[in-house]
């Protein structure tokens, strides 16, 4: 938000809008936050509005990492997810297995996982990993996406229209 508007009542407002206007028929809500280059913050930003919403509004809410771009990102020592979505898509876990609960009751995460460089194009517009998302939808009142910058792939765009994602999320 601009400087000149930027108060807690904005940010509350804003947050009001994404709850009365993301439900869509009985499936999540999806907010994709998004930026244009690495390290502007957009995944902290998007696991703390996450958080907001499963804590504040008590609504069943998923983070789940999309952007398979961030090299090295996820270390499989340190990395609180035994199965990711890229597990999923090789057929090593299902869907069920992807929702690692939080200390915020409400809140889960799924991570992505590594998926090798010449298949990390297709992925975001395959039906399989559609259907991943469906699924979870199905299970969560709003998943939170985060997803690769807009300049570092087209991913983001192609990710916004998975699914019908496109009708029912918005970029913010």
């Amino acid at each position: 938000f601009p400087a000149d508007v930027r108060t807690k009542e904005t940010a509350d407002l804003f947050l009001v809008l994404i709850k009365h206007l993301l439900k869509h028929n009985g499936r999540a809500a999806l907010v994709l936050p998004d930026g244009t280059l690495f390290g502007e913050g957009v995944t902290a930003m998007s696991r703390s509005l996450a958080s907001l919403i499963a804590y504040d509004w008590r609504e069943s809410t998923c983070w789940v990492d999309l952007n398979w771009w961030k090299v090295g990102a996820t270390d499989p020592a340190t990395s609180p997810f035994e199965v990711t979505i890229a597990d999923v898509l090789e057929g090593a876990g299902t869907v069920a297995d992807l929702p690692v609960a939080t200390s915020i009751p409400a809140l889960s995460m799924v991570g992505a996982g590594e998926v090798p460089p010449g298949s990390r194009a297709r992925l975001p517009r395959s039906d399989a990993l559609a259907d991943i998302l469906d699924e979870l939808a199905r299970s969560f009142d709003y998943l939170v996406l985060d997803l690769p910058p807009v300049l570092a792939s087209s991913d983001a765009v192609a990710l916004s229209r998975v699914n019908g994602t496109a009708e029912q999320g918005a970029f913010l």
